[in-house]
C-alpha cells in the first residue's frame, strides 16, 4: 500500500472514500461514519452484520 499523509486521509474519509491500511492481523478498510455502506458494498456485506 502506497503511504500517504495524515491530511490526505482526512480529507478522503471526509470525501466518503473508503481507506485500507494494515493492522496487526489483517487489512482493514475504514471510512466516515456517513459513509460505512460503501464498506458494506466493497465486501459484499448484508446489513444484518454489523461491522467491527
Amino acid at each position: 500500500m502506497p503511504q500517504v499523509s495524515i491530511a490526505a486521509l482526512i480529507a478522503a474519509s471526509r470525501a466518503g472514500r473508503l481507506i485500507g491500511f494494515p493492522t496487526d492481523t489483517v487489512p482493514a478498510l475504514a471510512t466516515h461514519p456517513v459513509a460505512a455502506s460503501e464498506i458494506y458494498a466493497a465486501k459484499q456485506r448484508t446489513l444484518d452484520k454489523p461491522l467491527i
